[in-house]
């Protein structure tokens, strides 16, 4: 029977290879806000990009290729006047009145950090009579995922507030390595405060008297603030506007590091993301320029650094699945264990318990070679870390016999400049490693399983309170650390 017209032309149809199909990850944003924040910015002088709002499914919001990019392509340009930087704002402190006959000028000026948290402060205070009430709309309302946001207390501290209930449980199941982050950061959170309520005290103006708006104010800054690369151009520019001009607020330095940047801040983060940014002199604008093709409907990223995920959750609120910068870190276990062996609690090793005075002589020796510290094992690595070895190597011999000679630790040095020793008739040497690797191999694997133990408990945990709380995103990024680790730990209970 003779086929048809159509059927042939269908027949040619599928006998063609076809065409990958391009999946839209995101909705673009019909949000009153988004659609503000593109015509202020545009009529400002922000050129228009290859970019929209949308949400995604994992990522939430984030900005979506409109269009085809290519390689090479700029992102977007943020021009000068849209930078918010801190000599802007210092300058703009200086045009304020004093609210003495005899204005009190401080000592201290405002570092870069303090004065754009106190402008988010001021400019929220502000509401929709601020000039920028368009891009502060754009803002994330809260940082609920951030550890900071939930342990920094209702009132002025520079101690975490484990009082409540969610604070106490979050404390507790924090790693304790994003824990030091977190505390230092509270430190750092009360001193800003502190010193900013001093220097803009008797300055016509919003004042700081709220802790919970102020800490919001800061971590806008934190998560959200940009590098601006070699600032010498800005600088220049900066000149020739006048507002590098210091009085009262003499600048900490003239150049200006970091910068808040409508739009540019709601690109979220991948490290597979390829980009190169920087502040163009010609066309006074900061540009960020992709360096991998995104089809339209994708997500379009950029690259906070090569952070591990303690780091990302402490800093920014969230963690990357399958990270590659992903660590365990063991300087946690590696204090505990000499604090037990000081006190004569750790002597599976020891004929005879070390002293206190030589631990922490040893420990000197490391510290004096910078190599105190930052131990790590990498899933991704066949051996621990050079300073993981290099502490263990030195620090085993004590514990497992009681002292330690001048040739030990000869011996240690020549290993550590790399220098091959080989046994003599005169000097019967060997390589500290030789000698050394088995116990530090015993000692991994033992920490190593105490890890996994603990982070089974952990994960228990944080899987139950995910279950309660699913919209809770802080307890879901804790069940990836805790995975991560569990796996990590598994991986160097039984390696090496």
């Amino acid at each position: 029977m003779r086929r048809g017209r159509t059927f042939r032309r269908r027949r040619r149809r599928a006998a063609q290879p076809k065409k990958k199909d391009i999946v839209t990850r995101g909705t673009l944003s019909l949000d009153k806000e988004w659609t503000d924040l593109r015509i202020w910015c545009k009529k400002l002088g922000m050129p228009k990009s290859k970019l929209g709002l949308a949400y995604f499914p994992t990522t939430f919001r984030g900005m979506m290729a409109t269009k085809n990019i290519e390689a090479g392509e700029d992102l977007i340009r943020v021009p000068e006047r849209l930078l918010v930087t801190a000599s802007k704002i210092r300058h703009m402190l200086l045009t304020r009145p004093s609210r003495s006959v005899t204005p009190n000028c401080p000592s201290r000026a405002l570092s870069e950090h303090q004065a754009l948290a106190y402008w988010i402060y001021s400019e929220s205070c502000l509401s929709d009579r601020s000039t920028w009430s368009s891009y502060m709309r754009s803002l994330p309302r809260d940082f609920e995922s951030v550890p900071l946001y939930v342990l920094s207390g209702e009132r002025p501290s520079n101690k975490l507030s484990c009082v409540a209930d969610v604070p106490l449980w979050v404390a507790k199941h924090l790693p304790h390595s994003v824990l030091q982050r977190v505390v230092e950061q509270q430190r750092n959170l009360f001193s800003d405060w502190t010193q900013t309520r001093a220097v803009i005290g008797n300055l016509v103006g919003p004042q700081l008297t709220d802790w919970r708006r102020y800490v919001w104010s800061w971590l806008v800054v934190g998560t959200r603030c940009i590098h601006l690369g070699s600032p010498t151009s800005l600088k220049s520019s900066q000149r020739s506007e006048g507002l590098l001009d210091s009085s009262i607020l003499k600048p900490i330095s003239c150049q200006d590091s970091i910068a808040l940047a409508p739009v540019l801040d709601l690109l979220n983060h991948s490290h597979t993301a390829e980009v190169s940014t920087g502040f163009e002199s010609t066309t006074r604008q900061f540009v960020i320029t992709t360096h991998c093709r995104y089809s339209k409907g994708q997500e379009v990223f950029i690259s906070y650094g090569p952070h591990d995920n303690h780091f990302m959750l402490a800093e920014y609120g969230f963690v990357s699945e399958r990270n590659p910068f992903q660590i365990l870190e063991l300087d946690y276990e590696m204090d505990a264990w000499l604090l037990a062996v000081k006190s004569n609690e750790c002597l599976s090793f020891a004929k005879a318990a070390p002293t206190a005075d030589r631990i922490d002589n040893l420990v000197s020796i490391l510290k004096r070679h910078g190599l105190w510290g930052d131990f790590t094992l990498s899933p991704r690595d066949s051996e621990p870390s050079y300073r993981v070895l290099a502490a263990l190597y030195l620090l085993l011999p004590a514990v497992q016999y009681g002292e330690i000679s001048h040739n030990s630790i000869d011996r240690w040095e020549r290993w550590r400049r790399g220098e091959n020793l080989t046994p003599t008739s005169s000097n019967n040497s060997s390589n500290v490693s030789d000698i050394q690797e088995p116990a530090a191999q015993q000692w991994i694997q033992r920490i190593c399983g105490r890890i996994v133990q603990k982070s089974d408990i952990m994960l228990a945990d944080v899987r139950k309170r995910h279950s309660m709380c699913p919209q809770d995103f802080l307890y879901h990024c804790l069940g990836i650390i805790w995975h991560e680790t569990n796996q990590t730990a598994r991986f160097w209970s039984t390696t090496w």
